[in-house]
């Protein structure tokens, strides 16, 4: 039995997921010719296959196929009130995201300096309940730390993100004032069979980040 899942940003539109979906595709049938279990990640839309159920494992284990990546660029202010800073608002995100009745998506902001904002979403697929999409961010949360201006991480059932500038639909954000200081998580996992894929062609998602993991 074969098990596939795509999840688009929560702020695109119909026409602009299908087409990060067929492009996205296109790299499985090109780059995955014997792999078991396959997760590739681009900016706008995630897509996955497995021959067992691993898109319940991110709410009960770790062994899921786990994608971590960040901003090579160090934050320069004070960093142990900026990891505070995106460990709150990423922490009030994934409530909001887990209590959505729709999309069980949100994205954040707020202000950590007079010229230097952090901006960030959260996601996971529709169908978990309230309780295993927090559970699902929250253990995500805990894979990573916040020393970099801007980071990722995705498993087949949730991501997050945080960066510097708006990487999302502004009018669909909520303007957070800045979150008091909470203690920060662990440092992250080591991730494995992590290789970079080609981005989208020109035009409409040539910006996009992609990553392809796959596991013989």
């Amino acid at each position: 039995m074969v098990f596939g899942l795509y999840l688009c940003r929560g702020d695109l539109s119909p026409e602009d997921c299908g087409y990060c979906v067929v492009n996205a595709s296109k790299d499985v049938r090109s780059r995955c010719l014997r792999g078991k279990e396959f997760l590739i990640q681009y900016d706008e839309c995630m897509l996955g296959y497995t021959d067992r159920n691993i898109f319940m494992d991110a709410v009960t284990t770790r062994s899921t196929p786990t994608i971590i990546t960040w901003n090579t660029q160090n934050i320069k202010a004070d960093l142990d009130r900026f990891n505070d800073t995106v460990f709150s608002l990423i922490n009030k995100s994934a409530v909001e995201a887990a209590n959505s009745k729709s999309k069980k998506f949100a994205v954040m902001k707020s202000n950590f300096t007079s010229s230097l904002t952090v901006y960030s979403s959260v996601q996971c697929i529709p169908d978990l309940s309230s309780g295993e999409c927090l559970s699902c961010l929250q253990q995500s949360i805990n894979d990573f730390f916040f020393t970099k201006v801007g980071g990722r991480v995705l498993v087949p059932s949730c991501n997050l993100r945080y960066e510097i500038y708006p990487f999302y639909d502004e009018s669909s954000v909520t303007t957070l004032s800045p979150l008091p200081p909470v203690s920060a998580p662990p440092l992250p996992v080591k991730i494995p069979h992590l290789v970079l894929a080609p981005p989208l062609p020109a035009g409409k998602g040539a910006l996009s980040l992609s990553v392809f993991l796959s596991f013989a």
